[in-house]
């Protein structure tokens, strides 16, 4: 059984992957975003990701959702930008990457796995800590969620999952 991409589907399909091919095969070779790919650049880019990430929440959270919209548009251009700097290798299936750089995007998706759980973790426990450091009877207490208090939570973790195998590949790779 072959593994071409082109095999496997109609002659329609098989269409539609040579194109997509073609596009993958133009973006590893550009050289016109070089100046986004060096490892400084590629570390910058991440970090500020991860800040609008984080001001995107802390900004929902406190109810200024003006202010955490316009981060939010910022946060995505960020993301495309650290996109095109790694190259979309976190996104990209195996048949369009060798074998080395295959073995790199499994890597940062094992690490975004561990960052992330541990982020899932994380938060919850601290509202529980908060909770019981409040000094809060378990029954006397009515928990009320804002809709930006929910944004908040949903940004945070939505920007987190997405973003997060191409920080860990801008941060942990010197030479994609």
């Amino acid at each position: 059984m072959s593994t071409d991409p082109m095999s496997r589907r109609g002659p329609m399909k098989a269409k539609q992957d040579a194109v997509a091919a073609e596009r993958i095969d133009a973006l590893m070779r550009d050289t016109k975003y070089d100046r986004l790919r060096s490892p400084r650049m590629r570390q910058v880019l991440a970090v500020a990701l991860l800040a609008a990430i984080g001001a995107v929440a802390l900004s929902f959270w406190l109810g200024h959702s003006l202010i955490a919209t316009l981060i939010l548009i910022v946060g995505v251009g960020l993301w495309m930008l650290l996109r095109v700097a790694v190259r979309t290798i976190a996104d990209l299936p195996d048949e369009y990457l060798d074998e080395r750089l295959a073995q790199v995007r499994d890597r940062s998706y094992l690490e975004s796995y561990r960052l992330f759980a541990t982020v899932a973790i994380v938060v919850p426990m601290v509202g529980m800590l908060w909770f019981i450091i409040s000094g809060s009877a378990p029954d006397a207490v009515d928990l009320t969620v804002t809709i930006d208090q929910f944004q908040a939570v949903f940004w945070l973790f939505l920007g987190l999952s997405l973003s997060l195998p191409s920080i860990v590949l801008a941060l942990r790779e010197s030479d994609i």
